[in-house]
């Protein structure tokens, strides 16, 4: 009986190495040069914002935004990649490290509409690709956190192109949230940027319009955030509102705090007459709130109406209110 013969075989296995199994080496240094080099060539005779675009645009098919997104923006803000210390990450590799053609780049007697330009490019980019949108927040929050290690001039810059980008919605209100940090709240920082931000917005859109932003966000309870819980940050508080001539906004924020403040009055009264607590306990607590909150008796009379309204079990029976009343 013939039997076929066995073929002779290699020992071991070959695998191929599929190229979606090939991973890019991470190069955010090589990634940055590319990006300056192609903003020089840009903006080798002037600032060209179409041809930044244009470049921004195609580049987007060849280099990977979706792995260096926050090192582009971080670019076209401050010129160079950041570190913790909001300094250059590395002048390693070849090529320019910096660049100036970009946010901070900008001419310190602030030029309003170039920086509109420069929001019309970060816009555009986010339209083109949506991915960048939440990279451009995380890139918002990181470098709020870095204020301190700004220069003055630039600080000014980013809280207009804060203001800009806020009110086109590219970034939501609570991106401001990252200014309430320890070391920014310390040394007004925080405050100030804020205060600035606003200033911004009500001498190009009117106040109408930073009002209706500030109040769609109920933004204006957290102000007070972003001070120091004391004697002297309350008063600086105040200080600063009125010196950017935002004494409307600062009034957004009292009447706001008094509401609640007002409420909360209220509802301890309630509890204190169903306690049936004695008049000078009353009478204490009333005097108290009045002087912390700067209430006068007005505002307090219809306080204390609504609370002993609330303490009452009141009848159904519309015939019964007057003679319960």
């Amino acid at each position: 009986m013939n039997q076929k013969a066995e073929k002779p075989s290699l020992s071991g296995q070959r695998i191929k190495t599929r190229k979606r199994d090939e991973r890019e080496k991470h190069d955010p240094i090589g990634f940055r040069n590319t990006i300056i080099c192609g903003l020089a060539t840009c903006c080798s005779e002037s600032l060209d914002f179409d041809a930044i675009y244009k470049f921004l645009d195609t580049s987007g098919g060849k280099l990977d935004y979706k792995r260096y997104g926050e090192c582009l923006f971080d670019i076209l803000i401050a010129g160079d990649l950041l570190a913790n210390s909001s300094s250059a990450i590395s002048s390693d590799g070849e090529g320019p490290s910096r660049t100036d053609w970009c946010v901070f780049g900008t001419p310190d007697s602030i030029d309003l509409n170039l920086l509109k330009s420069w929001e019309q490019i970060f816009l555009k980019l986010m339209r083109r690709y949506k991915y960048l949108e939440v990279m451009f927040l995380d890139e918002i929050k990181k470098i709020l956190t870095f204020l301190k290690y700004f220069s003055a001039p630039n600080r000014t810059k980013l809280s207009i192109m804060m203001y800009l980008w806020l009110s086109n919605n590219s970034i939501p209100f609570g991106a401001l949230y990252a200014l309430n940090n320890p070391h920014l709240i310390k040394d007004y920082l925080a405050i100030n940027f804020l205060v600035d931000i606003f200033k911004w917005w009500r001498k190009d859109k009117g106040l109408n319009s930073l009002q209706s932003a500030i109040r769609k966000a109920q933004f204006e309870s957290h102000l007070m955030d972003y001070v120091a819980d004391n004697k002297a940050s309350h008063q600086y508080f105040r200080k600063v509102f009125e010196e950017a001539n935002l004494k409307e906004i600062l009034k957004m924020y009292f009447d706001q705090h008094q509401q609640v403040a007002k409420n909360q009055l209220q509802e301890r009264l309630v509890e204190m007459l169903k306690d049936e607590a004695n008049n000078v306990e009353l009478i204490s607590v009333i005097k108290e709130f009045m002087l912390n909150e700067n209430i006068g008796e007005p505002e307090i009379v219809t306080v204390v109406w609504s609370a002993v309204i609330s303490s009452q079990e009141w009848s159904k029976k519309e015939e019964l209110l007057k003679e319960q009343a």
